[in-house]
């Protein structure tokens, strides 16, 4: 992903009242690991209360940093 369009996405999720956004820099100030749930995504986590704990250390991508999509289904198996 291009940093200008990493950049446009995380300050487009900041800006979702509602949404959870947490990102971390590396020492170049380059972007190493970011985490969002959009409004919808934390509202329906506040419904149904279910938790997981994911640990995605065992691929890479070819920059050697790890990479995990996320797919659920909700309450009304959506």
């Amino acid at each position: 992903m291009d940093p200008l369009d990493a950049h446009k996405f995380i300050q487009s999720v900041a800006e979702q009242p509602g949404a959870f956004l947490d990102y971390r820099l590396d020492a170049q100030g380059c972007l190493e690991a970011v985490i969002w749930s959009l409004p919808e995504q934390v509202e329906a986590m506040q419904l149904y209360g279910d938790v997981w704990i994911q640990d995605n250390t065992f691929k890479t991508l070819a920059a050697n940093r790890p990479f995990f999509a996320i797919v659920g289904v909700d309450g009304n198996s959506r």
